[in-house]
């Protein structure tokens, strides 16, 4: 017996011998977004690093080279004011060139190799503001020059002390930068494998630099915490001792404040705007 099977052509055209595969166009259409991802990362990267180069370039343009040339101040005085900025203004013109070509990983890895610059940078950067500021007060002809060099059309009313922290603030931002370009780069590549050794160089010198404004910031607290104990027999500028923290216990008690350095415990009656 011989049977027949008959197939209709709505069947035959519904039929479909290759199922859609998700999984590999979710894989894709990640790929992609990663790739999004990483391009407007690259670009802002560029961008800002341009705008870094050109604030970086009115200090050196405007105030190392003239006053170099001028005389006006000692090489010393120089030295202490403005650290190794040229040093840090070379650096990331090179870097510019790298991510003008698109050479990321390699951009990066290179400029590992000057990030010390930046750690020494924080460093002095405390002596340079009071050099600086030591420098206007006494110094007529380097104030006149200051104020003259900042009237020009491209410093846009910013003033040197404006500039001078800006290496510190591009460190902290190089960072981050790093950290979103390689989330979003595939992990098998070459150029990953150039980003990730930047990371160990880049984490460290951010921490340098983070510990170096900690100590000042924990110097100027118990300095402050001193000052208040004006006349008292209680030495709190000690080697090594570390300012904890402040606060008011309650809102009966905003009169007393409590300080507590470390090895030593200060119970103060002053007044609420002195410490905070």
């Amino acid at each position: 017996m011989v049977t027949f099977l008959f197939i209709s052509p709505e069947a035959t055209m519904s039929y479909s011998p290759l199922p859609p595969m998700a999984g590999a166009n979710t894989v894709e259409e990640q790929r992609a977004r990663w790739e999004r991802k990483r391009s407007r990362t690259a670009k802002e990267l560029l961008q800002t690093e341009h705008r870094y180069v050109e604030q970086l370039d009115l200090v050196v343009t405007f105030f190392v080279t003239i006053l170099k040339a001028k005389g006006t101040l000692k090489p010393a005085v120089m030295s202490t004011i403005f650290g190794p900025l040229e040093s840090i203004y070379s650096a990331s013109q090179v870097l510019s060139l790298h991510l003008e070509r698109g050479n990321l990983g390699l951009g990066l890895e290179n400029f590992c190799q000057k990030l010390e610059l930046y750690g020494h940078y924080a460093e002095n950067f405390e002596q340079a503001n009071k050099t600086l500021m030591e420098q206007l007060r006494k110094n007529k002809s380097f104030r006149r020059f200051k104020k003259l060099q900042e009237t020009r059309p491209q410093f846009q009313g910013r003033k040197l002390e404006d500039l001078l922290p800006l290496p510190l603030q591009r460190l902290h931002q190089y960072k981050h930068f790093l950290r979103d370009l390689l989330e979003n780069t595939s992990p098998g590549s070459a150029e990953y494998q150039k980003l990730a050794r930047t990371v160990k160089p880049i984490s460290d010198v951010s921490q340098w630099v983070q510990d170096v404004v900690r100590k000042r910031e924990n110097s100027l607290q118990l300095h402050r915490v001193q000052k208040l104990l004006k006349g008292q027999k209680i030495q709190v500028l000690t080697p090594g001792r570390s300012y904890r923290r402040l606060c008011f216990p309650s809102a009966k008690l905003r009169q007393l404040g409590v300080c507590l350095p470390s090895s030593l415990i200060l119970f103060m009656s002053v007044r609420v705007p002195l410490l905070t």
